[in-house]
């Protein structure tokens, strides 16, 4: 794993007559580790004895984004004291990188902008136009920033564009185009809001779109009084691939399918809402086990909370087998009872004959009770338990089903839904 270290000066806030000097390391998965000689604190008596501190200020060399750097929620991990002084080092959960003039950068505590760039954002908003006049030899510079679409909520307004830098030699100009995604806020957020309640919603949004994880690549927000972003790192954040980024199945949607108000504002919705459902629909998104028993779990999971958005089927009891009845009390620590038991009437729902016929799936009775034998076996061990090669056909189909779900829950009619799903099917089997 590369790592890259970075030497400087650190020192806590409003305490800049008292640094260390030392290096920190960011692993390319966002791994952030401060080490320095000697202590922050300027209380003597109680030097050494701090093992966590929210914030520690820096200035650092080399870094591209700039030299000023905060660390966040800082853990010691190591201590000594000897002859040759104090060394320590320190864990940092996330950290904020930008350019400052000053020696010591002010804090910033709420942001107004957030930049993101995703895996297969540019498939999501499709290519720009090019900005080369071949027949007259000339690049438009009026076209360096081109705006694909905009998407407008009460809380923010989010524009798909693509960047253009041109670097320069004697003889060639190389261009490099890179999309990404800028909001402006309607209100001001904290760091911790704008990881928490802004970035995930457009890291569901895509992942949907894709049918595979869209990894957040890089996150950079800009406060209301500076006007340069800072660069965020964290270990939450993927590293760009080096293969080529198309998504291994069709798109289900692109950016021009949810200019409808109505469809963008339910798809936030799905995902901000039900927090319960978004982690784990994520959470097996992000980190996929390579184990069946898992993925089935997951699925089975994720589908009886997306239950919800279908009230008429959480209603609905007339489908549950007698064998969904008797549920065992260790099932309340999995997921809710109520939309366990909407399954059979959220898939009778979704099993449209053609739907049916892509994925092998007999009837939605036939359906709900494989799922309740896979349930009560990768949970409980309970029974006997389905085949292997069952298991993995009933993790895609399930899987397949949760997608087409979330497209009616986001606003797509029910037809229209089916035929991207299917359309999908068509291109790389389920």
């Amino acid at each position: 794993m590369n790592t890259s270290r970075y030497r400087g000066t650190f020192w806590l806030p409003g305490e800049l007559e008292s640094t260390a000097s030392g290096h920190i390391e960011i692993t390319e998965s966002g791994e952030i580790t401060l080490e320095i000689q000697g202590d922050l604190s300027q209380d003597t008596e109680n030097q050494g004895l701090a093992e966590e501190i929210d914030v520690i200020c820096g200035q650092i060399a080399d870094h591209p984004s700039g030299g000023s750097i905060l660390l966040f929620k800082c853990l010691k991990t190591y201590s000594r004291f000897g002859q040759g002084g104090t060394f320590q080092k320190w864990f940092a959960h996330r950290a904020l990188i930008g350019q400052a003039e000053e020696a010591e950068i002010e804090i910033p505590s709420t942001f107004t902008r957030v930049f993101l760039t995703l895996d297969g954002l540019a498939e999501f908003i499709g290519r720009p136009p090019s900005i080369v006049d071949n027949k007259n030899k000339l690049i438009r510079i009026d076209d360096l920033r081109f705006e694909a679409g905009v998407l407008y909520t009460d809380d923010w307004t989010a524009r798909f564009e693509w960047t253009t830098q041109l670097v320069q030699t004697a003889l060639t100009v190389n261009i490099s185009r890179q999309p990404r995604i800028s909001i402006s806020l309607n209100n001001t957020l904290t760091l911790s809001q704008v990881l928490e309640d802004v970035v995930p919603i457009f890291e569901c949004l895509i992942t949907l779109a894709r049918r595979d994880h869209a990894r957040v690549l890089t996150v950079s927000v800009q406060s209301k009084e500076k006007h340069k972003p800072y660069e965020f790192i964290g270990a939450q954040l993927g590293t760009a691939r080096t293969e080529k980024t198309k998504s291994p199945r069709g798109l289900l949607f692109h950016l021009g399918d949810i200019q409808d108000k109505t469809i963008l504002h339910r798809l936030r919705d799905v995902f901000t809402q039900h927090r319960d459902f978004t982690a784990i629909f994520m959470s097996y998104e992000r980190s996929p086990s390579p184990y069946i028993d898992d993925r089935v779990r997951a699925s089975i999971v994720a589908l009886a909370h997306l239950t919800w958005a279908f009230p008429d089927e959480v209603a609905d009891a007339t489908h549950i087998t007698s064998s969904f009845m008797k549920l065992p009390l260790k099932v309340q620590s999995y997921l809710p009872s109520a939309g366990f038991l909407a399954i059979p009437s959220l898939a009778n729902r979704l099993l449209t004959p053609a739907i049916r016929k892509r994925l092998r799936i007999g009837t939605a009775k036939e359906l709900s009770t494989k799922v309740d034998i896979a349930f009560r076996w990768v949970c409980f061990r309970e029974g006997e338990g389905l085949p292997g090669n069952e298991l993995l056909r009933l993790n895609h189909q399930l899987t397949a089903l949760l997608h087409l779900a979330l497209l009616q829950a986001g606003g797509f009619a029910p037809s229209d839904a089916e035929a991207r799903l299917i359309k999908s099917f068509t291109q790389l089997g389920f």
